[in-house]
């Protein structure tokens, strides 16, 4: 073989495997762009913050209550919520904001303080995904009322004579189907009066619930207006207001 054909050869080899050197490259650099295509993209850390929701106490008598519930955020616009209540059957959601509380699904010890969960999924500006969780509470209250009950005696009356109010506290009991109220002994009860023209109540002194949750005590006529009682709930129970009784002092 002369030396050009020598040289032809060589060269050809040389071109050959820059062929597949550049090929090899090729493919390498082919597959690596398809590897960051497919790579996850980057998000940024969430700024959504729950803030709270409400209600997140409702008082629940002998029928059921409907409400509606609003979450509170901050840092994101939320596009889906849920809450749910750990004394419930189910959750409530973005979708279907309404909670219904039926006292059938209730007993006395579902009353009170208990666990709920809030989640938010949020859509930023940005383009990503990112949500937030409130570990938090839901408190359901018994129902208290005085009814009809309440009156002041005698009326009308003399300034400086003694009137007696009386009436009678009673609570929901949702264990009691044929007599959801029951008296409700051992709370304390103010008395309080509205002087006629006057736009708020004073209290004038306190006194608690009998057996039954009886109320009798009595106390000076004064001058014209409104006396009722207050209960002003607790853990477990409501708050109330009786009906106002007016006496006229003469």
């Amino acid at each position: 073989m002369s030396r050009s054909s020598t040289r032809r050869s060589w060269v050809i080899g040389v071109m050959t495997m820059s062929g597949l050197l550049l090929a090899l490259v090729s493919v390498g650099s082919a597959q690596a762009a398809q590897t960051v295509a497919w790579a996850p993209a980057k998000t940024t850390p969430s700024k959504c913050v729950i803030k709270g929701y409400r209600p997140n106490k409702v008082v629940v008598g002998s029928t059921p209550v409907k409400k509606t519930v609003t979450v509170k955020v901050t840092g994101c616009t939320p596009y889906h919520w849920s809450l749910d209540i750990d004394a419930l059957s189910g959750w409530v959601q973005s979708e279907t904001p309404s909670l219904v509380i039926d006292p059938a699904d209730l007993s006395n010890g579902s009353s009170g303080s208990g666990y709920a969960y809030v989640w938010v999924v949020s859509s930023p500006s940005d383009g990503s995904d990112p949500s937030a969780g409130l570990d938090t509470t839901f408190t359901i209250l018994r129902r208290a009322t005085f009814g009809p009950t309440v009156n002041a005696a005698p009326e009308p009356t003399k300034k400086g004579e003694t009137l007696t109010i009386s009436g009678r506290l009673k609570r929901v009991d949702w264990t009691e189907a044929l007599k959801p109220y029951q008296g409700y002994a051992k709370q304390k009860v103010l008395v309080q009066f509205q002087a006629k023209g006057a736009k708020t109540y004073t209290t004038v002194k306190t006194v608690r619930t009998a057996e039954g949750g009886k109320v009798s005590t009595k106390v000076a006529a004064t001058e014209s207006g409104t006396w009722r009682l207050h209960y002003g709930g607790n853990s477990t129970t409501g708050p109330a207001n009786s009906t106002g009784d007016d006496v006229t002092v003469g």
